[in-house]
Parts: C-alpha cells; structure tokens; sequence
C-alpha cells in the first residue's frame, strides 16, 4: 500500500499553525494552570502538532529533536516533556565545551 506525499509547503503551513497554538495556550495556562478548557486545548493541539512532526519527518525528514533518532523518522514514543529535551541538550552542550577546551581550540575527541 502506498501513501500519498503530503504537500511540503501546506505541511508545513499546519505546522506553524498547530505550533502557533500550542505556544499561545502555554502562555495563557502560565497564568491559569488549572482551566481546564485551556488544558483540553493544549493537549488538542498539542497531539495535531505533533501527528503532523511525525507525518512531515516520514516524508521530507525530521524538523524537530523528537523525530529525528528513529529508523524510518517517524516517532513511536509518546510525546516527551520539554524539560527532558532540555536536559539532552545542555548534556550535549557539556560535551561540546569539553572537546573545545579553554582554549577554544577544538581536541581530539
């Protein structure tokens, strides 16, 4: 069975929109974490946003950290915190300081 490719552009377009959303809720639930529209909305858009990472990973590459370490660039975890991103980030900045060295001189790794 094959599967139609996406229009590139209009994915991406989905993208921005559904990344869009998810920002401006977690805006508006910084100051009111406990409404529970704006926390049925998050997770809402919050699952488009990422079907959409994962459909656009499977066909054009990964956008994001989060589809791009599977075989085929499409995710099978569950979505993961921003805080665990984080942690895998300033890990590799870490190395990357110390492979650099005070010098600023790249070593050997």
């Amino acid at each position: 069975m094959t599967e139609n490719k996406p229009n590139r552009r209009e994915l991406l377009e989905w993208i921005n929109v559904v990344s869009f959303a998810v920002d401006d809720v977690k805006l508006f639930l910084d100051t009111h974490p406990c409404n529970s529209d704006a926390l049925e909305y998050f997770e809402e858009f919050k699952k488009q946003r990422v079907q959409a990472l994962r459909e656009y990973a499977k066909f054009y590459g990964p956008l994001t950290l989060d589809t791009a370490h599977t075989p085929d660039c499409s995710v099978n975890a569950e979505y993961r915190p921003a805080g665990s991103r984080k942690f895998l980030l300033v890990g590799r900045l870490l190395q990357f300081q110390r492979r650099i060295g005070q010098t600023g001189k790249r070593q050997a790794a």
